[in-house]
Parts: C-alpha cells; structure tokens; sequence
C-alpha cells in the first residue's frame, strides 16, 4: 500500500484549479458539479467495469450532521471538498478520510438546501443559506471574501430566494443562481469577481 501523506504533505500537494483543468479535468478529478462543463457526471476511469463493481467495499467513512443538503463531493489531488448542514465545508484526505480543515459560517437564518462547491484557482466558492457567497482558502479554510447578494426591486423579502445549485466558475468569474418560489421578479444569476467577490453582472431569468 503506497504510504500515507500527512495533512500537511496533502495539502502542500494540491496545486491552483486552472481554467484549462476546468476545461478538461484529470481522470482523478472532480472538480465541479458534474465533474466537467457539459454536466455529464461522466468519469473517465476504467478501474471499476461491470465484472468488478460487485466487489467495491468501503475504505472510509466521515460521520456528517444531519440536514437538508444534497452535495457533490468535489476532489481535486487527493483533496475532497464537501459542503455539509448547516453551513460546512470540509477537506478530506480522499484517500483515508481525515478532516484536513473545517469553516463553519453562520447563517442569518437556517440552514437551506444546496447542491455543492465551486473550484478556482487556490479557492473554494460555497453558497450560504443566507443568500451570501464566500470564498476559502483551499490550503487552510480561512476566508478570503464575501458577498451578500442583494435582491433586485420589487422584492424584499429574501427568506423566498435559496442558492441551490453550486457555483460555476468561468474564467476570473464565480457565476451563481439564484431561485425564487415565489419571491417577485422571479429568480436571477449573478456573477462575481472570482478575486474580490464583487458582483459584476446579473441576468434575471
């Protein structure tokens, strides 16, 4: 069995997600929802085939608090990052399952449904329950931004609008929906400077 790196050697390997990964990740990675732009949740590994996927086993397992979430794991050199209730994002060490960091942000409100993490450069983009999006530093957790995504008029009310899905990075964009039951004016996308966390552009749907 290959020996086992220590947090520190695990995260001193994990390198900037580039735009060209984002455009054609490596076979081990999984670095957006989806895994790739055309959202085929498509792995290109031949390991596991239909003669052996009888014999998979579990390696790890990492107990995780109950809630409403419904995460993509995001790996990226050996690294996972999930986003777990209430507002939790951790990183793994996909091989064996050890916490290597931990940011809990509290909400202004409970915790929402949301669908996963986005990946860029040396951050991790994560929705939040209270219509924020922040960004971490993805070798320590700690934050580097965050932006509180203002509602456009006529609505007012910002417990009827979620962030359910992940974020989508593009290029020195974060780009974000927003939904709305049955908030007024329906739901919109924005997009944020992946370096400052400033709003750039929105598209109401």
């Amino acid at each position: 069995a290959p020996t086992a790196l220590s947090p520190a050697e695990r995260l001193a390997g994990l390198r900037p997600v580039s735009s060209a990964m984002l455009e054609k990740p490596a076979p081990g990675d999984w670095l957006q929802w989806g895994r790739a732009y055309d959202g085929q949740n498509f792995s290109p590994l031949k390991h596991i085939d239909r003669a052996n996927v009888k014999d998979l086993a579990p390696a790890w397992r990492a107990p995780l608090e109950l809630g409403l979430s419904m995460p993509s794991p995001l790996v990226h050199d050996g690294v996972m990052f999930l986003h777990t209730a209430p507002d939790v994002v951790l990183a793994l060490d996909a091989t064996t399952g050890q916490q290597l960091w931990r940011h809990a942000y509290k909400p202004a409100n409970g915790s929402s449904m949301k669908m996963g993490l986005g990946l860029g450069g040396g951050r991790v983009f994560a929705p939040t329950s209270d219509l924020h999006v922040i960004a971490l530093d993805a070798h320590t957790g700690e934050q580097a931004w965050d932006h509180k995504i203002e509602l456009s008029q006529p609505a007012t009310n910002r417990s009827v609008f979620n962030l359910r899905s992940a974020p989508l990075v593009v290029g020195n964009k974060v780009i974000q929906g927003v939904t709305a039951s049955a908030g007024p004016g329906g739901g919109f996308i924005v997009a944020l400077d992946i370096e400052t966390g400033k709003e750039l552009w929105r598209f109401h749907t």
